[in-house]
């Protein structure tokens, strides 16, 4: 028994051997690798080796500075780095080659293997880590710079195409923004180059109020790219200018992608439709009967828009991520939980009737911030009495915060940014009743409005409560400036 063992460990020495010879082991490769005594097979160092052998030599190989060096002495630098990886890169093509020769010596019945399916793989990402690196060398990196083309539409029947102030624009996406942008005079179009922003969510535009005709009524702005020709959106439909509409100097659009648009078609856009104004124009905004007639919206209208605004925010949350579409629409775009909240806070106001001037949501909020702060707060008990106490900090915190900010933002965008803000940080169910239950909404609101209807309110609060658990992250260009 003892020879016949023998014997059969001679033929595995032979076979081994005539491999060895077939393929032409080298030097190098025995280095590499040695022979186990005890099987006879290819033995593979551990997992851990192999990674510092590939760092070492990585760093070995790396590219010198070749600032300061001649044109021959780069040439013969370069040489030897490339030989040094190609080396490598034959070394590791050869252990390949013997485990994959290993493997079939066992299928064949020729002994035990020694290399697992754990080490093949990573010999297969060191060679492939290599060759990126070989393709890697030398590689120029350059930054991506993308031609947009944006043009500011006016609504030239009703005010001047051209203003005399000096007008500025500043174009939002998912990866980034253009920064403040000069709007050159007497021009409604410009080019500009700047990184990739990604999808287009908003676009801020303003002027500085100067000149004899600084008053500017604009329509809509219109943004393309121009590598993938996708163009956006932007309604507006307001007045930029001081003593008119809401004293804004700046607005904040919300943009969508519409179909694609030539030259021609991009210049000749007019005259955004009613319903697809800017979002903050929700206080005018009218619904569309059977008869062709706008109407203002009922209470049922206005409760049924507010659960389908918050419904859409939730089933935003419920998608996967790389399905949910722009959070920015669903908060502020024409359909979105600001628009709806105006509509509530708009429905009953007296402001038509009592005042001649236009009296806007953001003066009940500032009125309501003065009766809070010079007023005590009467609680049942002590408990509800420090909620309400911490409630009322909070909301006038917000508010001054918001009139403070170094923005010419007017009373309608002011009201925009609250609403974002309190839905953000999962304060809006805890503001509600505070206004709802403040002396002042019986001076400024008929009796019938919403905010008067207790079991309406309440209803309200629950709605608003279901957004409490998702977070909430909020565009940069909607809360910019505001410190809270």
């Amino acid at each position: 028994r003892w020879a016949s063992r023998s014997a059969t460990t001679q033929r595995r020495k032979d076979r081994l051997r005539q491999h060895s010879e077939h393929i032409g082991l080298d030097n190098d490769l025995r280095e590499v690798g040695g022979i186990c005594k005890r099987h006879e097979m290819m033995f593979i160092p551990s997992l851990y080796k192999y990674m510092q052998e590939a760092r070492s030599l990585g760093k070995n190989l790396r590219q010198p500075k070749l600032s300061d060096l001649s044109p021959a002495v780069i040439a013969q630098t370069n040489s030897k780095f490339v030989e040094g990886l190609l080396k490598e890169c034959r070394m590791k093509t050869k252990r390949m080659l013997v485990e994959k020769m290993g493997h079939e010596a066992v299928e064949l019945g020729h002994g035990e293997a020694n290399i697992t399916g754990l080490e093949e793989n990573t010999l297969i990402a060191s060679l492939c880590d290599l060759l990126e690196r070989i393709w890697s060398h030398g590689l120029q990196v350059k930054q991506v710079v993308i031609p947009y083309r944006a043009v500011i539409i006016p609504i030239k029947k009703l005010s001047n195409a051209i203003t005399t102030s000096n007008p500025w624009i500043c174009v939002s996406g998912e990866l980034g923004d253009t920064g403040v942008m000069q709007i050159p005079k007497n021009l409604l179009e410009m080019t500009f180059e700047c990184q990739n922003l990604g999808k287009l969510t908003t676009v801020q535009i303003g002027h500085d109020n100067s000149g004899l005709l600084a008053k500017w009524l604009v329509d809509c702005v219109m943004v393309r790219n121009e590598i993938t020709g996708h163009t956006y959106k932007f309604p507006c439909g307001r007045w930029l200018g001081k003593g008119v509409d809401d004293g804004s100097l700046e607005r904040i659009l919300i943009g969508e992608l519409v179909s694609s648009t030539s030259d021609e078609e991009l210049g000749k856009q007019c005259r955004t439709p009613p319903q697809q104004k800017s979002p903050t124009t929700a206080r005018r905004l009218s619904i569309t009967s059977l008869t062709g007639k706008n109407t203002k919206p009922n209470a049922g209208q206005i409760q049924e828009g507010i659960g389908e605004a918050v419904n859409n925010i939730v089933k935003h949350f419920h998608k996967p991520e790389k399905e949910r579409g722009s959070l920015t629409i669903l908060l502020c775009g024409e359909n979105g939980l600001v628009a709806a909240l105006e509509q509530v806070f708009h429905h009953g106001f007296k402001s038509a009737r009592i005042f001649h001037k236009n009296v806007f949501i953001w003066d009940f909020i500032e009125k309501a911030v003065a009766y809070f702060e010079t007023s005590d707060q009467i609680g049942d008990n002590e408990e509800a009495l420090l909620l309400q106490r911490s409630s009322c900090k909070t909301f006038c915190h917000y508010v001054n915060a918001i009139n403070t900010a170094p923005r010419n933002i007017g009373k309608d965008g002011k009201f925009q940014i609250l609403v974002c803000l309190g839905t953000r940080d999962h304060l809006l169910p805890q503001w509600m009743p505070l206004l709802a239950e403040c002396p002042l909404i019986t001076r400024m609101y008929e009796e019938n409005a919403l905010l008067r209807d207790r079991m309406t309110v309440n209803s309200l609060i629950r709605v608003l409560q279901t957004l409490q658990d998702f977070n909430i992250v909020l565009e940069g260009s909607l809360i910019k400036g505001v410190d809270v």
